[in-house]
């Protein structure tokens, strides 16, 4: 379900911060 993190656009930046997180 990542893909739909990355259409939303609100969601952008969160993700990039998991990516970190992770």
């Amino acid at each position: 379900m990542a893909w739909t993190q990355i259409q939303s656009p609100p969601l952008s930046p969160i993700k990039e911060t998991s990516l970190e997180k992770s």
